[in-house]
This record gives C-alpha cells, structure tokens and sequence, in this order.
C-alpha cells in the first residue's frame, strides 16, 4: 500500500496511468506514466520524477523532437 489519500482517506496504490493533456491545440495521451492512485476517488499523485519526465516530454512533443507511438481518432462532444 502506497499510502492513504488525503482528499478522501482511501487507500493508495501504486498504478501506471495514462495522463491526457492538450499540446499545441492537440489532444495527446501520455502512456505509462507511474503515480499513486486512490482506490475510492481517484485522486492521483506524481512524484517530481515523473513529473520532471512529463514535462520533458511535452516540451519534445511541442518542439515536434518526438514521434506519437500511435494515432488515433478521439470523438469529440458537447452538452
């Protein structure tokens, strides 16, 4: 167990995620990314190292320094 979550006093776990982020006017999905996830809420924690990582990340992908491991179509609504 990672911990307990400070919003709602659920359990932690150790998790890889998926993080969804908008870069240059594109949605992009970043795979495998490490966090603490709360069991009841979904609360999510990061450490500075997987931070630091996205961030470096983002800055290659706004630079277009990396290549997508896939493109997809994503449907997009409104209320």
């Amino acid at each position: 167990m990672a911990g307990i979550c400070s919003i709602c006093g659920g359990e932690m776990v150790d998790k890889s995620v998926d993080v969804v982020d908008t870069i240059n006017g594109k949605l992009v999905v970043i795979r495998g990314v490490s966090a603490e996830v709360c069991m009841r809420c979904g609360e999510r924690l990061y450490s500075q190292g997987e931070l630091k990582k996205m961030e470096k990340l983002r800055e290659k992908i706004q630079d277009n320094l990396v290549k997508p491991i896939t493109v997809e179509e994503v449907a997009v609504f409104a209320v």
